[in-house]
């Protein structure tokens, strides 16, 4: 997808990051300190909306169908799942991170509404396979089983559960929305002459990557190059299937796989927490692409230029006809994304840049009824 181009979908896919990532990646000590950063001005923020307690306060509402505010901070927790440690966080961080988390959800909503319409609802059985997927790198079963590993990850399962759901939610509408949205063989043909530079298919490594926090049970697995994935998540690892271009990865991982045999392992590295290294299944070279592969990558390429401008019209014109009404402290205005702090001049390592609002632009600029409400 279009790095720029992606607000709407990229404040989605945002919504669910927690899905993807492991779910056992912060210990204690780490999930105690991201909780002590953050939780104070998370409890300010509650002051500030006039709640106390994470009681099920609505704090917007669709059409009149309401948005709880243990929604906002499960979706809040989700985002932030092992950030804040080591750093302050201000309440007009949090205030900011808590607007933009209820605008995914009022996003969320109407793209449910949508679905039924549609008759196309997400099915529990589908909500299922999915966290099927997820439980399986923890040799778990999905369903109550399941339930531990989500809350020792401090979050809540039926509302990770929910948030399942609105993946699958926004996967099923941007397909429906593409149909909307289809290329012309002669666009195709257009962009194929005018991108003779994509003819190519890059290089491409196909690796497991195996990560853990004890130092000697990654080594020792390491050591094994076994590439059993059982095996390795049975031993407490986290692993993760790969297959990237080359020219995608970072040089010293592109460099060490250039010069490993199938089934080689790179150095045991330290990343954060966690040590990790690869270990090389397959590798691909730069070859050109067939006439179907370059109309199939030429038709991609400009369904993930239009797909956004097709989001963006659906909800300016949903919103246009939506009554939708927030708290007053999460409206869009009051609750803008503060500046980032200067870089600091002596020390000499890189600070991650606070983000901008991924938040869509149609509830940004206010495009339809949106009403303050102060009754949380």
């Amino acid at each position: 997808m279009q790095r720029n181009g992606m607000k709407n979908t990229t404040v989605m896919a945002a919504a669910v990051l927690a899905l993807l990532l492991p779910l056992g990646a912060c210990d204690g000590t780490s999930s105690q300190n991201a909780a002590n950063a953050v939780g104070a001005a998370v409890e300010r923020v509650k002051s500030l909306l006039g709640v106390r307690n994470s009681g099920p306060g609505v704090v917007a509402t669709v059409d009149g169908a309401p948005i709880y505010l243990r929604q906002v901070e499960g979706l809040y927790d989700m985002n932030n799942l092992g950030a804040g440690e080591g750093r302050t966080v201000t309440l007009d961080e949090v205030r900011a991170d808590y607007a933009e988390c209820l605008r995914t959800l009022i996003v969320q909503t109407l793209i449910r509404r949508e679905l039924a319409a549609l008759n196309q609802n997400v099915s529990a059985e589908d909500i299922l396979r999915m966290e099927e997927t997820v439980s399986s790198y923890y040799d778990e079963r999905p369903g109550p089983d399941f339930d531990h590993w989500i809350e020792d990850a401090g979050l809540v399962p039926d509302l990770w559960r929910e948030q399942l759901r609105a993946r699958l939610e926004l996967e099923r509408w941007q397909a429906e929305l593409s149909r909307s949205a289809a290329i012309g063989e002669a666009e195709v043909e257009a962009y194929i002459a005018a991108h003779p530079d994509e003819m190519e298919m890059p290089a491409h490594v196909e690796y497991l990557l195996v990560i853990g926090r004890d130092k000697a049970r990654v080594e020792a697995m390491r050591q094994s190059r076994s590439r059993d994935l059982s095996a390795l998540r049975a031993a407490g690892l986290e692993v993760r299937h790969l297959r990237r271009s080359v020219d995608s990865l970072p040089d010293i991982l592109a460099e060490e796989l250039s010069s490993l045999a199938l089934g080689g392992v790179t150095d045991l590295r330290q990343m954060g927490g966690d040590w990790q290294y690869a270990l090389l299944l397959s590798r691909q070279a730069k070859r050109p692409r067939t006439p179907a592969e370059m109309y199939t990558h030429a038709e991609q390429q400009l369904m993930e230029k239009r797909l956004p401008e097709v989001f963006d019209a659906w909800l300016a014109d949903t919103l246009a006809k939506t009554h939708v009404r927030m708290v007053t402290p999460l409206m869009p205005h009051n609750a803008p994304r503060p500046a980032p702090p200067p870089p600091p001049r002596a020390p000499l390592h890189l600070l991650r840049g606070l983000a901008g609002s991924d938040a869509p632009e149609a509830l940004e600029d206010g495009v339809g009824e949106v009403e303050a409400d102060n009754e949380p």
